[in-house]
């Protein structure tokens, strides 16, 4: 696989005191990598919180082990690859690293594919798709990120319109393994946010069948406070050891994102950072409703949670269990959100909680909000209780899963380490089977870069 290199290679090291050492240098320097992965940037050159620093002519290092000669270290210089203005351009089977920003940007470009690629240690983002008014070309729209491992950058995805630009659409991330994306906070010196997938601003796309692991956090949707979040799919994903939490509807404001499907994902072991992080988080209020069904949840801090401003979320036919806090906290009323036909286990006092009343089990729970229709208490009886592979998942024939959340008689349950609790989801054609038209092979795409660099 070829390789575009946004890094510079860094020798000649002076020995300066205590395993530090330091580099006369000039240019950019926005990361510093030892033998292919980042450190983290320290606040000052005397390397007290993180093992390098720049203060724009010195560059000061302290190796995690040995000293600066037993590694490879490399500074993040370049940018690697942005695509600007331009239609119908394929990345695939190529390798993308050390970039000073973004692995692969995509601005105001539509009908692009990246496909295959390894994309690691970007400062900002492993790829980032991005509509931006003050530049030239159309806003980005009909784009693939298929079958990519993305890791180790400040974010993993990152998708964003500026202020003024039209949101984006119809863009499809699906089959990723998204991985270790500001992992411990390494890139905070770039990115407040370090998601694994961060989608702002976006309608009208599939986000399904990718592994979000070991990132600062798992997928979230986020909206400003003038823009529209609407229309998405965020179905038959794996996001488990995240370090705050696995999934997320967050923003701005209130009453701008709606229609958006969280279906059939595995939220797992997610929440390592303050115990109230977990599994799904849900932090908007929105008329217009969001739906979270059919998800399984295990051993989060808090499974479930509802933050701030929350409202009209349809939360149906999840599996909760052995949470590590809480099945569900609510920091607000229940107001209009609805909770049913729910599977929940282990029960016990205080793994429920509303606003300060946080020693409810489920039938405290159930008598204060007054929800929880259908809902009910039981052991999902999953395939392996280790639990550490999708496929542990799915519930035995035992289960009562089967009878609380299948469809109705008669359907099938679907095989495949993705279709977890019960069956496919019911998409849009336009979702589930060509993701627009651009399923490789099936469009005339021009400019197409496989496997070389021409």
């Amino acid at each position: 696989m070829p390789v575009i290199n946004g890094s510079v290679v860094l020798s000649g090291w002076t020995n300066s005191a205590e395993g530090k050492f330091y580099l006369d240098y000039t240019g950019t320097c926005e990361g510093l990598l030892q033998d292919g992965l980042p450190l983290t940037r320290a606040s000052t050159s005397e390397l007290l919180d993180g093992s390098w620093y720049f203060d724009g002519a010195r560059i000061y290092y302290k190796p995690t082990t040995g000293s600066a000669s037993d590694h490879s270290v490399e500074g993040c210089k370049l940018t690697v690859v942005q695509i600007l203005a331009q239609n119908y351009v394929t990345l695939k089977n190529i390798a993308f690293y050390g970039g000073a920003g973004i692995g692969v940007g995509v601005v105001n470009s539509s009908n692009i594919q990246i496909i295959n690629c390894t994309i690691t240690a970007n400062a900002w983002a492993g790829i980032g798709i991005k509509n931006d008014p003050t530049k030239a070309g159309s806003p980005s729209s009909n784009i693939l990120i298929q079958g990519n491992t993305i890791g180790w950058n400040g974010n993993g995805i990152y998708l964003i319109s500026e202020n003024g630009a039209a949101g984006l659409e119809k863009i499809n991330v699906v089959e990723n393994v998204v991985e270790y994306n500001d992992f411990n906070e390494v890139w905070k010196h770039k990115t407040l946010d370090g998601h694994g997938l961060g989608v702002q601003n976006t309608s009208n796309s599939y986000f399904g069948k990718n592994e979000f692991r070991y990132n600062n956090t798992g997928p979230i949707i986020w909206t400003s406070l003038d823009r529209r979040s609407d229309n998405n799919i965020i179905a038959r994903n794996y996001s488990h050891h995240n370090q705050k939490f696995g999934m997320a509807l967050t923003g701005e404001g209130q009453d701008n994102s709606s229609n958006n499907r969280w279906i059939y994902n595995i939220i797992t072991d997610n929440g390592s950072r303050d115990g109230f992080d977990g599994g799904l988080r849900i932090n908007r209020s929105n008329r217009g409703k969001n739906f979270f069904i059919h998800n399984t949840l295990a051993r989060n801090d808090v499974n479930i949670y509802l933050y701030s401003l929350t409202d009209y979320a349809i939360i149906s036919k999840n599996i909760s269990f052995s949470p590590l806090s809480f099945h569900v906290l609510l920091e607000v009323p229940l107001s209009q959100n609805i909770f049913a036909e729910n599977l929940y286990f282990p029960d016990g006092t205080g793994l429920f909680g509303i606003q300060l009343l946080r020693t409810l089990n489920f039938a405290g729970w159930r008598a204060q909000t007054g929800g929880e229709k259908g809902s009910s208490v039981g052991d999902p009886l999953f395939a392996d209780t280790s639990l550490t592979r999708p496929e542990h998942f799915v519930p035995s024939p035992a289960s009562p899963a089967w009878i609380k959340l299948l469809p109705p008689v008669g359907a099938r349950p679907k095989s495949g380490p993705f279709s977890v609790t019960t069956l496919e989801p019911d998409l849009p054609l336009e979702y589930n089977v060509d993701y627009f038209g651009q399923t490789p092979g099936n469009a005339p795409f021009r400019g197409a870069i496989q496997g070389s660099l021409q």
